[in-house]
C-alpha cells in the first residue's frame, strides 16, 4: 500500500502514463527483436539495463517473445495492445 501511495499508482493519470512509457518500451523492442545487426543487438540490451526506465517490463517482454512459439504469440498480442495505446496517446 505504501508503495501504491508513493508511486501514485492509484491516481488515474499517473497510472496512465506508467503504461503509456511501458507500451513505448515493447512496441520499441518489437520491432528489433528479429534484427541480428549489432546496432539492434545492443538497443535490445540497453533496453534490459538496470539503469533504463522500464527495465523489468523489457526483460519481461524480451524473454516471453525468445520463450517460443507461443510465447512469442503472446508477446505479439501484447505488442499489438500496446500500439494501440501508443497509437490513441498521439
Amino acid at each position: 500500500m505504501i508503495t501504491i501511495e508513493f508511486f501514485k499508482l492509484d491516481e488515474v493519470d499517473e497510472r496512465k502514463n506508467l503504461l503509456s512509457e511501458r507500451a513505448r518500451v515493447i512496441t520499441g523492442l518489437w520491432h528489433l527483436l528479429d534484427k541480428t545487426d549489432s546496432t539492434s543487438v545492443d538497443l535490445v540490451e540497453a533496453a534490459q539495463s538496470p539503469t533504463e526506465p522500464h527495465s523489468s517490463c523489457a526483460k519481461c517482454f524480451v524473454a516471453l517473445y525468445r520463450s517460443g512459439a507461443a510465447g512469442r504469440e503472446k508477446a505479439k498480442e501484447l505488442y499489438k495492445d500496446a500500439a494501440r495505446l501508443v497509437i490513441g496517446k498521439s
